[in-house]
Order: structure tokens, then C-alpha cells, then sequence
């Protein structure tokens, strides 16, 4: 197994490297990667992608998104480490991504989660395990309101569907799917029409009641 470790912090990444080596039979490949992670889509396919970052801004939310959407049969995992917490990291999390202040992990936890999330779990930290689960039932709710109306949004009309409730733009969606900006604009009609609303706000309240 492998984990390709990225980030632009050389001492962060030592010290992650040296924490992961103590996972059983695993291969830890390290990257100098600025705020655009981008590129580490066109390296040979990992089984969990660590990201050291100091914060998470759109730009890096965008990056993020194209890791995890990758078109792939399965997709990868993948490990967010941030300096300070932002809105970024908690839409980030409620969306299922593992965002960790890298401060209140210690070595041997990094390691656990590592294997727990190449065995296919997903570790939360404890402060975003409502959210989480206050989305999913909303999310559940409105799969049942599809399936009775007999219209399930696509699996690209789901991705937009999601990046539309972390408050991206359109152009931020279309560069984060590598699509057109008018593509964009068709899905989120459709999305829109599926689901008996009326605006983009609709989407983000629907989703996220508690915001």
C-alpha cells in the first residue's frame, strides 16, 4: 500500500513521514505541493492522500474536490491536515472529507487514522460528528423526496449539488469538475427542477438547516 504525503511546510512533512512510518507494510511517498494539489492527480494512484495545509481556502477547496471526484473505480481517501480551522474545513467535513487541526493529533493517532481510512472508514474529529450526522439525515430525506417524485439527480448533478452547498461559485464548480461554466448553469437548473426548488440559496438552506 502506499500514501503520497503533500504539502509546502518541509518540517510538517518530516514529522507526518516519520508518523506514518510505523503503519504495517505501507510505502510513504512525500511531495513539495503548494496550494494547488492539483498535479498530484497525474501520479500513479495512492491508497490515501495526506494534505498538510495552514488553512483551506476556496482555491485549495477547489484542489480538494478534484482529488476526491476524481473519475476513478474507486475513489481515494483523503487525509486533510490544517494549521487553523475555517468555514472551508467545516463545509469540507460535513461533505465527508477528514479534516484534522494538525495540532491535536498525536503521532500514534495519525497513524490509526491513516489505516482506518485505507481500510475504508472515515475518522471525524469529535466537533464535526453532529454536523456530519445532522447532514446525512437531510441528505436521506431528500434521496426518499427523489425517489417518490421518481427523479434521482445524476452523479454529476450530485457533485455540483455538493459543491453548491459549500457556497462555490460557478466558475469555482466548473474549475473544480473541469467543466464548462455553462455546463455548470444547466445542472444547477436541473438540480433545481428535481428537487421543486426555486434558487441557489434554496439548495444551501435545504441542505445545511442549521446554517
Amino acid at each position: 500500500m502506499r500514501i503520497v504525503v503533500a504539502g509546502d511546510d518541509e518540517f510538517v512533512l518530516s514529522g507526518v513521514q516519520n508518523a506514518l512510518a510505523s503503519v504495517s507494510d505501507v510505502a510513504v511517498q512525500v511531495v513539495a505541493a503548494d496550494r494547488n494539489i492539483d498535479p498530484l492527480s497525474d501520479l500513479p494512484r495512492p491508497d490515501l492522500y495526506v494534505i498538510c495545509l495552514e488553512t483551506i481556502t476556496a482555491e485549495t477547496a477547489g484542489s480538494l474536490f478534484r482529488l476526491s471526484l476524481a473519475d476513478k473505480a474507486v475513489a481515494v481517501p483523503v487525509l486533510v491536515l490544517v494549521a487553523s480551522t475555517s468555514d472551508w474545513a467545516s463545509k469540507l467535513i460535513r461533505s465527508g472529507l477528514c479534516v484534522i487541526i494538525r495540532s491535536k493529533v498525536v503521532s500514534s493517532h495519525l497513524a490509526a487514522m491513516a489505516s482506518l481510512m485505507m481500510a475504508g472508514y472515515m475518522p471525524l474529529p469529535r466537533d464535526g460528528v453532529d454536523e456530519v450526522l445532522a447532514h446525512a439525515a437531510v441528505l436521506d430525506e431528500i434521496d426518499s423526496d427523489r425517489d417518490n417524485a421518481g427523479r434521482k439527480l445524476t452523479r454529476r448533478e450530485r457533485e455540483v449539488f455538493e459543491l453548491v452547498r459549500l457556497g462555490m461559485t460557478n466558475p469555482q464548480i466548473a474549475d473544480a469538475l473541469s467543466i464548462a461554466r455553462s455546463t455548470v448553469k444547466s445542472h444547477i437548473e436541473s438540480i433545481l427542477d428535481k428537487l421543486g426548488l426555486h434558487s441557489r440559496l434554496e439548495i444551501i438552506m435545504r441542505t445545511a438547516p442549521d446554517e
